[in-house]
């Protein structure tokens, strides 16, 4: 689960990088914003699951959370 964590947020600096470089045109914040979701999805699903380690779910929760609070701030600062 924290190697699919690793591989998401590398695909989030991989995806900016290329939206910087002007390859690909989405409103600013839509990135971090989506894959915060997932992450939050996933430490969620970590959370309820009994074998887990909870220290672990509680973080990539908080990680994917305020991932998405940043990309909402984002998105609405950047209106088109």
């Amino acid at each position: 689960m924290i190697i699919m964590v690793i591989l998401i947020h590398g695909e989030f600096h991989q995806l900016t990088s290329m939206w910087r470089d002007g390859n690909l045109d989405i409103r600013e914040g839509l990135i971090p914003t989506v894959l915060g979701s997932a992450v939050t999805a996933t430490g969620y699903a970590m959370k309820q699951s009994k074998g887990s380690n909870k220290m672990i779910a509680n973080t990539i929760f908080g990680f994917g959370l305020a991932h998405v609070v940043l990309g909402t701030i984002d998105l609405v600062e950047h209106r088109r």
